[in-house]
C-alpha cells in the first residue's frame, strides 16, 4: 500500500501541455470501442511500460494524469531515454 507523503512545490513541476490531438476509437472487436490518445513520437521509449491513469478536473474540464511505473532494468533505460527526450522537447518549447 502506498504511503501519502507531502512534497514541496519544487518536487512537482507545473503541468505543461506537450501535445494537442483528438481522442481516437480503437476497435478491439465488434461492439467494443476504446478511446485512444496518442503521445508524441518523442515518448516512444515508453511503449510497453505499465501505467496508472487517474481521472481529475483541470480548470473545470475532465483531465487525466498518466503515471509511468518503473518495472525493472529495461524500463529504467526507456524511462531515462524518454526523460532526455522530454528535456529536449522542453528546450524546443522554450525557444
Amino acid at each position: 500500500m502506498a504511503t501519502n507523503t507531502r512534497h514541496s512545490a519544487d518536487d512537482n513541476p507545473p503541468v505543461r501541455e506537450i501535445h494537442c490531438s483528438k481522442i481516437f476509437a480503437h476497435h478491439a472487436k465488434t461492439g467494443y470501442n476504446y478511446p485512444t490518445i496518442h503521445l508524441p513520437f518523442a515518448f516512444s521509449g515508453l511503449i510497453g511500460l505499465r501505467t496508472r491513469i487517474y481521472q481529475t478536473l483541470h480548470e473545470g474540464a475532465l483531465a487525466f494524469l498518466v503515471v509511468v511505473l518503473p518495472s525493472g532494468p529495461k524500463s529504467e533505460n526507456a524511462a531515462e531515454s524518454s526523460e532526455k527526450r522530454v528535456d529536449s522537447l522542453r528546450k524546443l518549447q522554450s525557444n
